[in-house]
């Protein structure tokens, strides 16, 4: 899920950081995929050797996503969250666009407009198709998008922090630090630049990462896959499996 960190509802991340702990992942996968799927947050979360795990938690907390927005000035009266800026009272209400023509994801669609509305905050789900999705892919138009992106072999978080991301985030950091991957060579120093991409990803909380798709093979217990097996290809050296 891409937060829109243009629209006048998101601009603020601790608001962004409420809506992180108000989407039931769990419910999602159970509800939706048959527990099949893995809970994703960061986007190299699924095995990459340049994930690192954070102490941080954003598991479902509506109790802490309450918390957060009272904190940030808003306050919940006539079942929904306002708050007091310029003169003028803002209702937290969001649009959440997603493409119509995926059946699996309108039904996530309706799973976190669910929990959001149960926290207090109004959901308006905008399932549009062709030309009119792409004009919103295009335009960055949407408070929220639901999409998905395809993690590739080699790591490039462009998509998130890069220019003409689906957040609309801009960060100088970030993006010196895209430019200097390109030259790094040394595993360690990749890692700490990676991690300092999580951390800034940690704090920002432009994206809510929902799952990952999964493959599974189906063997006899008994069966020796070695150690050549790996999290992006578990078919790896397939040649030299062989029974126990």
């Amino acid at each position: 899920m891409a937060l829109n960190v243009e629209s006048n509802m998101l601009s603020n991340k601790e608001v962004r950081k409420a809506l992180n702990y108000a989407i039931n992942k769990d419910e999602i996968i159970n509800n939706i995929y048959a527990g099949k799927y893995k809970k994703a947050d960061f986007p190299l979360e699924y095995g990459s050797y340049l994930y690192t795990k954070k102490e941080t938690s954003y598991e479902y907390n509506v109790d802490k996503a309450k918390q957060i927005l009272q904190m940030n000035g808003w306050e919940y009266t006539g079942g929904t969250w306002n708050k007091k800026e310029n003169y003028s009272t803002i209702r937290l209400k969001l649009d959440l666009v997603v493409n119509s023509e995926n059946e699996a994801r309108m039904n996530v669609a309706s799973i976190i407009k669910k929990n959001l509305e149960e926290l207090g905050i109004k959901v308006n789900i905008q399932g549009v198709k062709g030309k009119t999705y792409e004009n919103y892919l295009k335009n960055k138009n949407y408070d929220i998008l639901l999409t998905g992106i395809t993690v590739g072999l080699s790591p490039d978080l462009t998509r998130y922090f890069g220019e003409g991301n689906l957040a609309n985030f801009k960060n100088n950091e970030a993006e010196e630090i895209l430019k200097e991957l390109y030259s790094i060579s040394d595993e360690k120093i990749l890692k700490e630049k990676y991690e300092k991409l999580q951390d800034i990803y940690e704090d920002e909380r432009a994206y809510i990462g929902l799952y990952f798709n999964t493959v599974r093979v189906v063997h006899i217990k008994n069966l020796d896959a070695g150690s050549g097996t790996n999290w992006f290809n578990m078919f790896y050296n397939i040649e030299n499996w062989h029974r126990k």
